[in-house]
């Protein structure tokens, strides 16, 4: 598979996923310019540390076991962008939507009889926070 058939299959998911893949767009952005509550801040962080050691981001899936054990074949890519190999998503933009959670849970809808761990789920905001 290249680098633009791996992106054109992801085209589905991004439509149906849009207002997670704005939200963590718009997240970014306020990241950047230091707008987002401290809170908030330490979320994306703590998201990230997790998805860093998590045996199915592609860099990991696509030297480890656990992927090969759970799909009977190595996790194969083209792309540059540091993603799940669950979900497809760019782990940039996934850990920074604080209303998503981790690609584990879609993982275990679409394949149930073969469940990994959910890392992390939607944030729940302070009320005193946006």
């Amino acid at each position: 598979m290249n680098i633009f058939r791996e992106y054109a299959n992801l085209v589905g998911k991004g439509v149906k996923n849009l207002p997670q893949i704005l939200d963590g767009a718009r997240t970014k952005v306020m990241q950047k310019f230091n707008m987002l509550e401290e809170d908030e801040q330490k979320e994306i962080v703590r998201r990230m540390d997790i998805c860093l050691q998590c045996p199915f981001n592609s860099e990991n899936a696509s030297n480890g076991t656990a992927y090969k054990n759970l799909f009977g074949r190595q996790y194969q890519h083209h792309r540059p962008d540091l993603h799940c190999s669950l979900c497809g998503c760019n782990l940039e933009l996934k850990t920074s939507s604080l209303d998503s959670a981790c690609g584990g849970r879609s993982h275990n809808e679409n394949y149930p009889q073969a469940p990994v761990e959910v890392r992390w789920t939607e944030y729940e905001r302070n009320s005193s926070g946006s």
